[in-house]
């Protein structure tokens, strides 16, 4: 079962009658979804499926009475200030744990100079491993997608 229901929301949206109906299913469906989703991410997610399928299919012109219908409901399928901070931290705590597994280069001249060697082995993966080194490129992009032209000194 998935949790967003867009598409129904949509109709249900579409089927009020004023702008009264229209606010009452929208503080609903976006508790709905508070409760719904596991993760602040995974709302932030949800949040954004809703928003990019109203920006589709809904009129920027749609009115109910004088209220326009597409930033009402886009202002609302949002995180709120305190969700945001949220989920903000919970990128940094990410960011940083994957920053603690990363080894430091204490000198960068013996790097260079090993990652150098490298690109004279005989191995074609110690040659791919030492331009990764050098470059600072992937391994999947020197060995699968870089093209080479060589250059005469």
């Amino acid at each position: 079962m998935t949790v967003a229901k867009y598409v129904e929301f949509a109709e249900e949206v579409g089927k009020a009658k004023n702008i009264t109906a229209v606010k009452r299913k929208l503080k609903e469906e976006v508790q709905y979804l508070e409760n719904a989703c596991s993760s602040i991410n995974f709302l932030k997610t949800t949040f954004t499926k809703y928003r990019n399928y109203l920006k589709q299919n809904l009129s920027p012109k749609a009115k109910i009475g004088e209220t326009l219908l597409l930033p009402l409901l886009l202002d609302s399928l949002r995180l709120t200030k305190s969700q945001q901070q949220e989920f903000n931290n919970a990128k940094s705590s990410e960011i940083k744990l994957a920053k603690n597994s990363l080894r430091a280069i204490y000198s960068v001249d013996e790097y260079i100079k090993v990652a150098t060697s490298l690109l004279d082995s005989v191995s074609y993966l110690d040659k791919i491993i030492g331009l990764c080194a050098l470059t600072g490129r992937r391994a999947a992009e020197i060995a699968c997608t870089a093209k080479f032209t060589l250059v005469n000194e």
